[in-house]
């Protein structure tokens, strides 16, 4: 099977199985470039609603409530949304309850990636860590499109079902600047 870095974005989009991951790719191929924002917006508060960087993170049902019902409302505007397993495979499995419920109103639209490696020094994201992020993605292919993280996580028969993100693609650099591996 060739590497899903050497193939088009139209022909890695047909190989996955989740809308939102071949809507991701449809995008990146109409712009040529891989995604990042496209925003007909006139002020910075706009822009800002738009790219709220969170990582979900905490029991299932406390998740499940911010994810849906909160204040933020996310499921409502955010069709790919990061999460942590630190907690337990219980947050992936009860946002797979939320978003694959008959009465969810964005069936098939929303998808989680889940934060399996990350660039700061120190992480404890590695390891075990991360063999369980790789296993309840297997677990949950329906809510589930890939992962945050600094290699190929992939094997050749996961290669279709999931994307990767690169959480050093874009930096925010501040006192606590990220020391790259």
């Amino acid at each position: 099977m060739a590497s899903q870095s050497r193939k088009t974005y139209i022909e890695r989009g047909k190989l996955h199985q989740h809308t939102v991951a071949k809507k991701l790719f449809e995008i990146a191929d109409s712009k040529k470039s891989n995604p990042v924002i496209s925003a007909d917006l006139e002020d910075t508060d706009s822009l800002l609603k738009c790219a709220d960087d969170r990582k979900l993170v905490d029991i299932g049902n406390t998740v499940q409530k911010q994810y849906h019902n909160g204040a933020l409302r996310i499921s409502e505007w955010a069709d790919i949304v990061n999460l942590s397993i630190l907690g337990g495979e219980g947050i992936v499995q009860a946002l797979t309850q939320t978003v694959t419920d008959p009465n969810f109103p964005f069936s098939g639209q929303r998808a989680f990636l889940i934060l399996a490696e990350m660039t700061s020094k120190g992480s404890l994201a590695t390891g075990p860590y991360t063999q369980q992020c790789i296993a309840a993605a297997r677990k949950y292919p329906h809510s589930t499109i890939g992962f945050v993280a600094t290699q190929a996580l992939a094997t050749a028969q996961d290669e279709s079902a999931t994307s990767q993100e690169d959480p050093g693609g874009v930096h925010h650099r501040d006192q606590y600047e990220e020391q790259r591996r």
